[in-house]
């Protein structure tokens, strides 16, 4: 551990950057409160983040509420013993009615009970009133053993952490069988382990588990024991099966942990246990680490999974890294956590809670997002102190725009390269004073709050925050609060606006050779135009910004942040459609080419890619000067940065093409999908239908004229006849796409 792990913000002029919003706290509702007076026996808690509700179970009641709003409080009484745990599942297909949006598991001590959950919408919200089907959908008996935790699968599989240290699974089904049940109890760990593990480490009475977690993106299902122990089972590809991967002991994970750190600071090996809480980590996020331990020092280790050489999937986990809590640096600050007992880790961040006394717990924040992209890895802390012991934290269900497009099979990258989709994460966590929601912030937040406490100035700490994340990406910060059609107040985009040339620097040449280009040249391609050349001219070495391809790169010129960041916001916006497959072939019969982007995917980018051309249009012809060529300044001392500002305004021009043609194809696209894509399709020939299967987002902008024409052509077809609407569609295209001649298109007959 290095003292540059957990750096400081103060060092760095940036003090009074926030890293969490102002924590939301929303008390439990007042009969509730009310009830805990009437406890005789136990009471537990928890989240179920899906629906947004908590639960608490009094003896055997259990009550649920919405905790974002502390609202729409119900009750379930229909069980005659002490309720142990609680879980929510989305029911298998075609077993129950469609109205059963949910089944709610309930354990007590002698047997597990299923209940139908249904939910009356109001308005966008489709969970706004719960109600429990009074009558159990299953009860069967637990053969006298304490479930401890139930955990759900996307499948609709039901799996229960046995006191007993045994895995269990609620298997169900729609018709009878099993001697006449819909439903049985399945031990799904005693065949599989009870060969494969030691005697000192078999399931038994002594060492219970207290948690499952699963992979949704691997399809493993992880148990941890209260020994610390960790078992892996793999429920193979489409989360049906189940089989053994392996184990790994407390005492190993202990042993691999003190080779690895290789103690060079007289480490006390007890930090390294006990493993409090395990959290599985998505392929998304990374490709080689699957599994993320944290003791009570707060240590974090890292696990991976190894692929089985012979038969199976998986075949081992072992430890990959090891990440030392903040406290342990030579000189950096002593704060530590200590006696930690939950935690929580979502998209990178991870969330600590460790008990302070019998009142309060602290939470540690710890997030690489502030320092954006860097060669090692570096973290932001946070300590937040919340009232009560935290029962439970989990992270708000709120998924990315675009996610799954985003990320394909490539991991997602870090916050500051998609923070203009990605939500700002928000931690739950719940106490017996109710729920406190912790807001993680982007860097774009950040700038934001930096923005808003400037009163219009520019201060030296948004100064200092373009120089902690470079000029380039402060830009491309910069430009998401710009050119935000929605959401941004108009000061606040002017104010980001000026920071952009502020503090974005300026181009320079690295050597003293100039280049001929004339300034301001353009050229007259047209995503419809009369020739199948852009303007793009890619004879020139590219600026590594530059993945999209937009403007023309003299070797001798280095670009300013401004630029990069323009190019940066326009390759991010893009990247989920650049070099993606515009079409697909559909499951039908026929196998008809539908639209890969529904019409609401091609409306956001078009609204998005829209901002950033608006900002072009009114600021790249003003950014700077435009100078002929034989301009007697281009010699002397500042010929050099002349001709840097003359190159830099011509390839921000004619990237201003590009983001223009861009919005034209999305345009376009969008036109055919509010026609029925497939019919159109259709009615083109069998060389072009060829063609579309090939065709990227990037062949149609930049060289997309002949499938551009057949497309509007076959659009028009389709609806010959209707001669208001081929009026209507026909005034939409030229209104539409720039320097189109109309008089070349054969629909021109049709109207």
């Amino acid at each position: 551990m290095t003292d540059g792990d957990y750096p400081s913000l103060s060092a760095q002029g940036l003090a009074s950057v926030p890293l969490i919003g102002p924590v939301r706290h929303v008390p439990l509702p007042m009969e509730l409160s009310e009830q805990f007076a009437h406890v005789q026996c136990n009471c537990f808690m928890g989240l179920l983040p899906t629906i947004q509700r908590g639960w608490v179970t009094i003896d055997t009641e259990i009550y649920f509420w919405n905790y974002e709003t502390g609202g729409d409080l119900a009750y379930y009484e229909g069980l005659a013993e002490v309720v142990l745990s609680v879980g929510l599942v989305v029911p298998k297909p075609g077993v129950f009615q469609p109205h059963i949006k949910f089944l709610l598991v309930v354990c007590t001590a002698s047997e597990v009970v299923v209940l139908g959950v249904t939910f009356e919408s109001e308005g966008d919200d489709q969970y706004a009133l719960m109600h429990l089907q009074p009558n159990p959908l299953f009860s069967l008996s637990s053969d006298g053993v304490n479930m401890v935790q139930v955990k759900g699968t996307p499948e609709g599989r039901i799996f229960l952490a046995g006191a007993n240290g045994h895995l269990y699974e609620l298997q169900y089904q729609s018709y009878l069988s099993w001697f006449g049940k819909r439903c049985k109890l399945v031990n799904q760990s005693s065949s599989y382990f009870s060969f494969l593990v030691p005697s000192a480490l078999r399931f038994g009475e002594n060492d219970p588990i207290v948690q499952i977690e699963y992979d949704t993106t691997r399809q493993l299902l992880y148990t941890r024991s209260d020994n610390g122990s960790i078992y892996v089972y793999d429920l193979a590809e489409d989360g049906q099966g189940i089989g053994s991967v392996c184990s790994i002991s407390q005492d190993t994970i202990l042993s691999e942990a003190i080779r690895a750190a290789n103690n060079p600071h007289g480490l006390d090996s007890s930090n390294f246990k006990p493993l409090v809480s395990i959290c599985p980590i998505k392929k998304s996020e990374s490709a080689s680490l699957a599994l993320l331990g944290v003791t009570s020092s707060g240590v974090r280790l890292y696990f991976s999974i190894n692929a089985a050489s012979l038969g199976g999937r998986y075949s081992s986990l072992s430890l990959a890294h090891i990440r030392m809590p903040p406290g342990f640096a030579p000189n950096g600050p002593p704060q530590r956590p200590l006696n930690v007992h939950l935690a929580n880790l979502a998209r990178g961040n991870v969330q600590m809670c460790m008990s302070q006394n019998d009142s309060i717990d602290v939470v540690w924040s710890i997030s690489p997002d502030t320092f954006g992209i860097t060669t090692s890895l570096q973290e932001t802390t946070i300590t937040t102190a919340i009232e009560g012991r935290v029962w439970a934290l989990e992270e708000a269900p709120e998924p990315c725009l675009f996610e799954a497009k985003v990320a394909g099979t490539r991991t997602l990258p870090p916050t500051i390269v998609c923070q203009h989709v990605k939500p700002v994460q928000r931690t739950i966590l719940l106490t017996s004073q109710g729920t406190f929601i912790l807001t993680s912030l982007r860097p774009v937040d950040q700038l934001l709050h930096l923005l808003e406490s400037s009163n219009g100035m520019d201060t030296e700490a948004i100064a200092n925050f373009y120089k902690l994340h470079s000029e380039k990406e402060g830009c491309a910060t910069a430009l998401i609060l710009t050119c935000n059609p929605v959401g941004t107040d108009h000061l606040i985009a002017s104010s980001a606006a000026r920071s952009f040339f502020k503090f974005g620097g300026e181009p320079t040449l690295r050597s003293g050779t100039f280049s001929s280009t004339t300034v301001g040249q353009t050229s007259n391609y047209s995503l419809l135009g009369p020739n199948n050349n852009t303007m793009l001219n890619t004879s020139h070495n590219r600026d590594p910004t530059q993945s999209l391809g937009g403007a023309i790169m003299p070797n001798e010129v280095v670009y300013s942040g401004k630029h990069a960041g323009i190019c940066l916001y326009f390759a991010r916006l893009l990247a989920p459609l650049w070099d993606g497959k515009l079409v697909e072939e559909n499951q039908s019969p026929d196998k008809l080419l539908v639209s890969r982007f529904t019409c609401d995917d091609l409306a956001w980018f078009t609204e998005q890619l829209s901002g950033l051309k608006t900002f072009l249009d009114e600021y790249a012809p003003l950014s700077l000067s435009e100078l002929p060529t034989d301009s007697p300044h281009r010699a002397g001392p500042n010929g050099g940065r002349v001709q840097a500002e003359a190159l830099e305004r011509n390839s921000v021009l004619q990237l201003r093409l590009l983001v223009q043609y861009s919005v034209e194809a999305l345009e376009l696209w969008r036109e055919l999908c509010e026609y029925q894509f497939h019919l159109v399709a259709e009615r083109l020939p069998m060389n072009i239908k060829e063609d579309l299967c090939r065709t990227t987002f990037r062949d149609l902008v930049v060289s997309g004229k002949q499938i551009t024409v057949a497309l509007i052509n076959a659009l028009m077809e389709r609806y010959f006849g209707d001669s208001n609407l081929t009026d209507a569609l026909s005034a939409r295209v030229r209104a539409k796409f720039s320097n189109m001649d109309v008089t070349g298109f054969p629909y021109q007959n049709l109207t």
